[in-house]
């Protein structure tokens, strides 16, 4: 790291040299792909699939996949 820092370029060939940052860089850097994060969402609420989850608002839904989250954290 004390021989990165300095470095001046900013090009992503400099990773190159350095392949304990390159390891880092990629796996912080590497976005989800798009549809990834919801699906993560839909999965872990389960609730979504009852029949009255139609007329769940936007806010509703954020508050009920908290309280399953946390749920599921203080079960641990």
């Amino acid at each position: 790291m004390l021989h990165f820092f300095p470095e001046e370029s900013q090009d992503l060939q400099l990773l190159d040299r350095y392949p304990e940052i390159k390891a880092v860089f990629i796996r912080f850097n590497t976005p989800l792909p798009s549809s990834a994060s919801e699906e993560r969402l839909f999965s872990f609420a389960t609730m979504t699939n009852l029949p009255k989850s139609h007329k769940l608002s936007d806010s509703m839904f954020k508050k009920r996949v908290v309280l399953k989250c946390n749920l599921n954290y203080y079960k641990k």
